[in-house]
């Protein structure tokens, strides 16, 4: 999770005290339109930590009439849930804000949650561009029970986000045809976290932490004919205060241009970026990437590119009795390249096949002996190389009578060179297959049946299949539905080496109201 980067609406909210915090979002998922998946690396545009892809949230746009959703649930392991969305303008501008509360006493001891969460987006006009302004908090308290470490650890966190984009057009049409665009975005990101390792003795052992991200990014784009570039400069400052990890502070920087070329049938992009962190040396990111269109249904693409990761203050200063950081980590780098083929049938679904490599060197993980005992502690470590290769296959919206199927395969090999033999405890354990199947079909009175089915396999050993299962029903405005996790209750171990939910049923009822 610490080689993927998230961005909410393109401003990171990648966490740089640990990756652990990277989705502790101030968004609920009323508050969410869609969410976005870049497979690969894309460091060239946004960065360190883009390594295996970016996830970026867009939030919903405010409607130019009031309007909302209402949503209530409920279900196993005493999980009770709500959220409110709100719409609504005045003049030219508009505004939405939206919250939910989540509790659950968690699939077993220890691991219940308390979430709350609030967020603000209120758009309009400023200087003959566009003002988009964010505010969001989030409290999400919560047992870790053997997560971290074999002790029943309790975490409570807190995330205040803020955010401005000023975006404007220039120079749009005219005679030469050319257009662009300027986009200024300030963004501000505070995070608390309380952790205990015992829950009922905090003062056996107690962590207490505050972090802050503050940047400024400013991007210049044009267009012209078959022609278009982008150039662009961030600056930020990353601070924290902690017990354990001691006072931190880091100024970062970063410069980065991409050239892009189209026609009817083809397309090639070149970018290049340039990051520079207080305490490394300057890291540079290039990318090539080409596409090619053989016919009105078939295309192939390919790419190739440079990513890195910086690692976090936890990776380099955390101590605790079951993990230790490293102060004299390196820079984790990748280079990356892949190819595909995109096939659209007749009948318009659609076929992605991609293969791809990725060499890492200095990767980042946290492991120890092969020969330690059970409580030997975790190290943080520069693994002196590794590659990751793999396939993935995607056949989506296959029609079969009124019911609509997507299938999906995925395989994945890992391999090291290093001295010594080492148990990884996250980077090296990925998932190495994957099989997904999912059919959705509507039913009587315009209900909506979906199952989604996975198998996965994790390395050698470990191996199981999982299916979800929602019955959906529309009254009107609103909304009913069942879900069904887990439908046969198959058993596995989470990333933490500990099982994962079993069964579990939840149900809920959302009702929209106002709007057009």
């Amino acid at each position: 999770f610490e080689q993927v980067l998230v961005l909410v609406d393109g401003v990171p909210a990648s966490d740089a005290q640990t990756g652990h915090f990277d989705l502790n979002l101030t968004v609920p998922l009323d508050g969410v339109e869609r969410i976005e998946v870049l497979r690969g690396a894309g460091s060239s545009v946004h960065g360190a930590d883009a390594m295996g892809g970016i996830v970026n949230v867009v939030t919903r746009s405010p409607g130019a009439r009031p309007a909302g959703r209402v949503r209530l649930e409920g279900g196993s392991f005493g999980r009770a849930a709500g959220s409110l969305r709100l719409d609504g303008g005045f003049g030219e501008w508009r505004a939405t804000v939206s919250s939910r509360m989540d509790r659950s006493d968690g699939h077993r001891a220890g691991v219940d949650h308390d979430v709350r969460l609030g967020q603000l987006r209120l758009v309009g006009p400023l200087a003959g561009g566009r003002l988009d302004v964010q505010a969001g908090a989030a409290a999400r308290d919560f047992g870790a029970d053997g997560f971290y470490a074999p002790f029943p650890s309790y975490e409570e966190t807190r995330a205040r986000t803020i955010s401005a984009r000023w975006a404007r057009p220039l120079g749009a049409g005219g005679a030469s045809g050319a257009s662009g665009a300027v986009d200024v975005v300030v963004h501000d990101r505070v995070h608390d976290d309380d952790f205990v390792l015992r829950r009922g003795d905090p003062a056996f052992y107690r962590n207490v932490h505050t972090s802050r991200q503050s940047g400024v990014d400013v991007t210049l784009r044009r267009a012209s004919g078959a022609w278009g570039w982008l150039v662009g400069a961030g600056v930020g400052r990353d601070d924290l205060e902690s017990t354990n990890l001691g006072d931190r502070s880091a100024d970062r920087g970063a410069v980065f241009g991409e050239l892009g070329w189209s026609s009817a049938r083809a397309r090639v992009r070149a970018g290049v970026r340039l990051d520079g962190r207080e305490e490394f040396a300057s890291t540079w990111a290039p990318s090539l990437s080409a596409g090619w269109a053989i016919g009105p249904r078939l295309g192939l693409r390919a790419a190739v590119a440079r990513s890195f990761r910086t690692p976090t203050w936890t990776d380099r200063f955390y101590e605790d009795p079951a993990n230790r950081g490293d102060p004299n980590l390196a820079v984790e780098t990748a280079w990356s390249s892949e190819a595909g083929l995109d096939w659209t049938l007749a009948s318009g679904s659609r076929l992605r096949l991609t293969g791809f490599v990725r060499d890492a060197r200095d990767l980042i993980d946290y492991a120890r002996p092969a020969d330690a005992p059970d409580d030997a502690v975790w190290q943080s470590r520069n693994v002196e190389s590794a590659r990751f290769g793999g396939v993935e296959f995607d056949l989506v919206d296959v029609a079969l009578g009124p019911a609509r199927l997507d299938a999906g395969v995925e395989l994945l090999d890992v391999s090291t060179s290093e001295s010594g033999d080492w148990v990884s405890k996250y980077a090296l354990r990925p998932l190495t297959r994957t099989v997904t199947l999912g059919v959705r079909t509507p039913v009587v009175g315009g209900a909506t049946v979906a199952i989604r089915a996975e198998h996965r396999r994790r390395g050698e050993d470990e191996t199981w299949t999982a299916a979800d299962l929602r019955i959906e029903v529309p009254v009107g405005r609103a909304r009913l539905w069942v879900d069904a996790a887990n439908l046969g209750d198959a058993r596995w171990l989470d990333v933490s080496g500990l099982a994962a939910p079993g069964r579990a049923f939840r149900t809920g009822l959302s009702v929209d109201f106002g709007g057009s």
